[in-house]
């Protein structure tokens, strides 16, 4: 009886320090996670001075609010959401716990990693952090410095909408939603988790894009998930393309939601990179890129003649300077004698090779292109205007340069010029030194081996999956029905015959 008795005593008080440890030991790990937090955060400000703290220390209780000014509404913070704190902190525990249900709050831990602390900092959310209890709450009020959607500089406008892409990621979404209102336009998320922690939106319609095509692009976003973006969107092409060695561009982009919108009930996709005022379009064709976005606004005859002008002047651009070296090198017995004669009379007194001529020309109107992309608009048309009629005219009156010369390279310029994409305009002027240098060595056999080549380099290039210049009997026909644009069907788009007839 004594010795149980005793164990009982003994149970009572081993129980009572057991508990008695516990309570010390939480009380120790909140205080713990309290100056752990602190510190966590005056560490974060002590690098990031841009981050803001306000402390209120009445009412019993020290209550710490962590933001960044220039990122969320300074007006609703100072008139809304302070009067209010301090309101409900004078109620005490009520007060706080209507706070949070009154402001929509989302409750966080003090224990929340440094990556985690900062996504909520840095993308526009109120920390409140009561000390007392270690309590923390994420209050989104918001307010990203962001502009209007105006008209994109990319695509001018003529007849068609005046709305262009932002660098808002939500805002650009919601540009395309607009046009289509349906629960069948599908959006997914993807993040790149380096640095930047980019946002990526994937939109696609859900009865008109491949599942192969779907299973292919979402395969490659997944990569995004420790890889740092930077340069835009075309860090983020280069990751999902099929080829990212590819002279030409194997995704399609556009300024314009309209065009965006009608891309995806054409069976594309639609990549938005947060950051950019341009989306990707894919799987995409060479036809495609010949495109116009105000193509929809005009008489289907005058679309398909703008259709296949861009399609001519493609072929022009960077054969003809080639063409032009061989005939006069190799094969001046295919050239009239009247023009023959008027080639050779203004090549009198010149003192450089044909080739190194027309490399010369070719250069010079580079170098007024990239003067015209670089420069401040005023600026740059009035310079590369004045300074192309002085250089040309000394050039031509000097003896430089011959007037046939300098019109069949201003003739390539003007033609490359024409082409809606601004990729593609790129590959053609690498494309005309190609066919310049074949043809150089190899007169015009050189010209039709240097087209041959690119013929069998564009039947190998996959955009997606989707062969980027199709060759089997179908999608020829299609390819065909891209250019010749025949009227809209009464029954509406998705009733078109060709799928990309009606376009």
């Amino acid at each position: 009886m004594v010795f149980s008795s005793y164990s009982m005593v003994y149970a009572s008080v081993l129980q009572h320090t057991f508990w008695a440890y516990c309570d010390e030991q939480e009380k120790r790990s909140e205080f713990g996670m309290k100056e752990n937090f602190l510190i966590r955060m005056e560490v974060l400000m002590n690098s990031c001075a841009d981050v803001q703290r306000q402390q209120f220390a009445d009412y019993g209780k020290s209550v710490h609010l962590f933001y960044q000014s220039a990122l969320i509404d300074m007006k609703r913070f100072r008139e809304f959401v302070v009067p209010r704190l301090i309101d409900l902190l004078e109620k005490g525990e009520t007060g706080w716990t209507r706070f949070q249900h009154e402001m929509g709050a989302a409750i966080l831990v003090p224990t929340l990693e440094d990556s985690e602390i900062s996504d909520n900092l840095f993308n526009g959310k109120l920390l409140v952090y009561l000390e007392r209890e270690s309590s923390l709450i994420s209050l989104d009020i918001s307010k990203k410095p962001a502009r209007n959607p105006e008209e994109t500089p990319v695509e001018p406008t003529m007849r068609g909408a005046r709305d262009g892409f932002v660098e808002e990621l939500d805002t650009n979404i919601a540009l395309v939603r607009k046009r289509l209102s349906t629960e069948k336009l599908n959006v997914q998320m993807f993040a790149a988790n380096g640095l930047q922690r980019t946002r990526v939106a994937l939109l696609y319609v859900s009865d008109r894009v491949p599942s192969e095509t779907l299973d292919v692009i979402r395969k490659r976003l997944l990569r995004l998930q420790n890889t740092t973006l930077t340069g835009g969107s075309g860090r983020l092409e280069d990751i999902v393309s099929d080829n990212r060695y590819s002279l030409f561009q194997l995704n399609d982009y556009t300024g314009r939601p309209d065009f965006a919108a009608e891309r995806l009930l054409r069976g594309k996709f639609l990549l938005i990179f947060e950051g950019t005022p341009t989306v990707t379009i894919g799987p995409s064709t060479l036809a495609d890129q010949f495109l116009s976005p105000e193509d929809s606004y005009y008489h289907y005859i005058v679309a398909t003649v703008g259709r296949l002008i861009r399609f001519i002047c493609f072929f022009i651009a960077f054969v003809t300077p080639g063409f032009y070296i061989a005939l006069l090198m190799y094969n001046q017995d295919q050239i009239p004698f009247p023009l023959l004669a008027t080639i050779g009379l203004s090549r009198n007194g010149i003192p450089i090779p044909a080739i190194l001529e027309m490399l010369l020309i070719l250069v010079l109107l580079d170098m007024f292109r990239e003067a015209i992309a670089r420069l401040p608009t005023p600026i740059g048309s009035t310079i590369t205007v004045v300074g192309g009629f002085i250089i040309g005219d000394a050039a031509l009156k000097s003896g430089v340069l011959s007037p046939g010369m300098t019109y069949v390279a201003a003739f390539s310029f003007v033609a490359g010029s024409t082409i809606v994409n601004i990729s593609l305009q790129g590959a053609v002027r690498i494309l005309r030194l190609f066919v310049l240098l074949f043809s150089t060595f190899l007169g015009i056999y050189g010209t039709v081996l240097a087209l041959l080549f690119l013929l069998v380099y564009l039947l190998n290039l996959h955009s997606y999956g989707a062969p980027f210049f199709p060759s089997d009997k179908i999608n020829l026909k299609n390819g065909f029905f891209r250019f010749v644009r025949l009227p809209f069907s009464k029954k509406g788009l998705s009733a078109s015959k060709h799928s990309e007839g009606g376009k």
